[in-house]
C-alpha cells in the first residue's frame, strides 16, 4: 500500500515539445484524488506559469510571429524573469494555510532551460557560468 508523504513536494516533468509532459500530468492529476485531495495541488508550466511569466511568454511569441529579432540574451532574461515570478507564486502558494504539505506539478523546469537556452541557442559562456552558479 502506498502512503502519500505529508510534506511539500515539487514534481517536475521534463521533455521535448510533444513528448507528452502535459498529457502525463493531466492523467496523473485525474487519478490523484485517490491519494491526495486536489485542493492541495498546484499545476504550472514553464516558461510562464505566473502572471508576469505569462506576459513575458506572450511577448516572445508575438515578437516571433511578427518576425522581430529577439537576441539570445533578451530571450534568456525573459525566461528567467518568468521563472522567478513562477517560483515566487509557488512559495506564496506553499505559505497559504492548508498548503504546507502541498504538491506542485511543473511542466518543465531548469533542465529544459539548460538544454534549450544554454546549448541549443548556444548561449555565451558568461550565461552558462551564471546559470551553473544559480542552479548549483
Amino acid at each position: 500500500m502506498y502512503i502519500w508523504k505529508k510534506e511539500k513536494q515539487i514534481w517536475m516533468f521534463e521533455g521535448l515539445d510533444g513528448a507528452g509532459k502535459g498529457t502525463a500530468i493531466k492523467n496523473l492529476l485525474a487519478n490523484l484524488p485517490y491519494w491526495l485531495p486536489l485542493d492541495n495541488v498546484l499545476h504550472r508550466r514553464e516558461p510562464g506559469g505566473g502572471k508576469l511569466g505569462e506576459m513575458c511568454r506572450m511577448a516572445l511569441i508575438q515578437n516571433a510571429r511578427r518576425g522581430a529579432y529577439i537576441g539570445r540574451l533578451e530571450e534568456y532574461l525573459y525566461f528567467w524573469t518568468g521563472r522567478f515570478d513562477l517560483w515566487r507564486d509557488i512559495c506564496d502558494w506553499f505559505s497559504l494555510e492548508g498548503n504546507e504539505s502541498g504538491n506542485v506539478f511543473l511542466d518543465r523546469s531548469f533542465a529544459s532551460t539548460y538544454a534549450y537556452q544554454i546549448f541549443a541557442r548556444n548561449a555565451p559562456s558568461y550565461l552558462r557560468e551564471t546559470f551553473r552558479e544559480m542552479v548549483l
